[in-house]
């Protein structure tokens, strides 16, 4: 849905109120368009001045997208309506089990449970939680994830029990798993070990954990040399330090990466709520604290650099236009970073920041798609399978160095496809050139757009995230609040 609330003829400010108007060669090539804005409310920025932006494409230089920063954390894998819904979503990983119960899991049982003989305090709440499931039978889905595995062969990041299992029996986990058809390649040592009530009597301290982290690491690396291993690091700057100091006391080489877990929440409540505006810059800008925690944990490695895994990330301030707006500018950066981020999987995929929710019993008749979703799917769609161009922006520079405008654009199957995000509550002219010449070649232009920062999505499964603006050769201008795919 599109909201026209201003329409006007921008002529009148070309001259005094046009920031990026330097963005492309040719004066006034913006000037006597329809420019309509968006409602302005809780908008941190001022937006007085209108924006361009050009996209300068360099087709000589692209690199392959990395399908594997398109992964999602979920669970359910056993009931019919489970599987249903994972055959129809076709997720590009699967990381199991994800989450703190990964630190307590028994694989040869397939359930979470604690050592009841181990007078480590992990809370009340895991104990009760996980006696619940020991009551009930509760277990995490192994064989219905096998199953489908089997018909989908989606890439597989698991998570190993440092807390209780001894290098032997990690060992036969692997062997196990691979004997079950999975191709293991992607092994994480743990889940938020920097958190105390995440550990156990032998992994009490950091040193300890580091120690049985890199025995087990140890083990699994002789029987299969190109396993990729991490460990986790914590980016909070006062909290973590101490701990990714001691992680390695033992030696960084026994992992190949860290992973990182970051969800960038900002007050996350009702949708419709106003947020402030440093929220709203916050999770408008979400690439800068993901950059920030990033090189916080990166500083602890020294000159032992490793990529990081992203394997559980979300950005929130509500289900609402901020956020999924956020969402799409880091997927872009991630993209732009592939060389830094080796993977990624947002949080989550039907929880906590739910691409798909459910009016009713948890089943694919059920299920309607969010803004996350949206943005999810439209994400996937170009980025999927493509190979990315080396490109630059040129527009407004918000007040916190980002940039209004970002833009990316790929080659796939024959097309070349642009995806923009406009995070102004205005109308944007937008050029592409190519190897320095302004196209004008005829393209379809779709987007996503929002009334404003507070708007929120709820569609059908069936429905198109995507809105056609227009095809043809006329001047492409993206809508206020929007994600845009543009293919040539």
């Amino acid at each position: 849905m599109l909201l026209c609330v201003i329409s006007f003829s921008c002529t009148s400010e070309v001259d005094d109120d046009v920031t990026g108007a330097n963005s492309a060669t040719g004066d006034g090539w913006f000037t006597g368009l329809d420019l309509p804005f968006a409602d302005k409310t809780g908008y941190p920025y001022k937006s007085d001045k209108m924006t361009t932006a050009t996209l300068s494409i360099n087709t000589s230089s692209k690199f392959t997208a990395n399908n594997l920063l398109l992964g999602a954390n979920f669970g359910g894998f056993s009931s019919n309506e489970e599987k249903e819904i994972i055959r129809f979503l076709k997720p590009v990983t699967v990381h199991f089990p994800n989450g703190v119960w990964a630190n307590w899991y028994n694989w040869e049982k397939d359930i979470s449970e604690y050592d009841a003989t181990d007078s480590y305090d992990i809370g009340d709440f895991h104990r009760g939680v996980m006696d619940d499931w020991a009551a009930n039978n509760t277990t995490t889905g192994f064989p219905g994830m096998k199953t489908l595995h089997d018909e989908l062969a989606f890439n597989t990041l698991f998570t190993y029990n440092v807390n209780y299992d001894s290098p032997a029996k990690s060992l036969e986990r692997l062997k196990d798993r691979e004997a079950k058809g999975f191709d293991v390649q992607y092994v994480e040592l743990g889940n938020e070990q920097y958190f105390e009530d995440q550990r156990a009597g032998r992994t009490s301290s950091t040193i300890f954990f580091g120690r049985f982290a890199s025995q087990i690491a140890t083990a699994l690396k002789n029987e299969k040399p190109n396993l990729k291993i991490a460990v986790p690091y914590g980016w909070r700057d006062n909290e973590d330090a101490a701990y990714n100091l001691q992680v390695g006391f033992f030696g960084k080489s026994f992992y190949d990466a860290i992973s990182l877990h970051r969800n960038i929440e900002v007050e996350n409540t009702t949708e419709d709520v106003v947020k402030s505006p440093d929220a709203y810059k916050t999770i408008l800008n979400s690439r800068l604290t993901l950059k920030e925690s990033s090189d916080f944990a990166l500083s602890f490695l020294g000159e032992d650099q490793k990529p990081i895994w992203l394997s559980e990330w979300g950005v929130s301030c509500g289900l609402n236009a901020a956020s999924f707006l956020g969402q799409a500018d880091v997927y872009m950066y991630l993209f732009e970073n592939q060389d830094l981020y080796e993977r990624a999987e947002w949080n989550g995929l039907l929880d906590e920041n739910p691409m798909y929710t459910f009016e009713g019993d948890k089943s694919l008749a059920n299920m309607k798609k969010t803004g996350y979703g949206a943005v999810y799917e439209i994400t996937r769609d170009v980025f999927e399978n493509s190979e990315v161009y080396e490109s630059t922006i040129s527009t407004r520079i918000l007040d916190t160095d980002v940039n209004a405008v970002e833009a990316k654009a790929v080659t796939k199957n024959g097309e070349t496809i642009v995806y923009a995000v406009n995070k102004t509550v205005r109308s944007v002219p937008f050029r592409v050139k190519v190897d320095g010449v302004v196209s004008d070649a005829s393209k379809k232009h779709e987007a996503l757009s929002f009334d404003s920062l507070q708007d929120n999505k709820l569609l059908n499964m069936d429905e198109s995230p995507l809105t056609l603006i227009n095809e043809g050769t006329e001047i492409i201008v993206l809508p206020p609040l929007s994600v845009n795919k543009i293919s040539f």
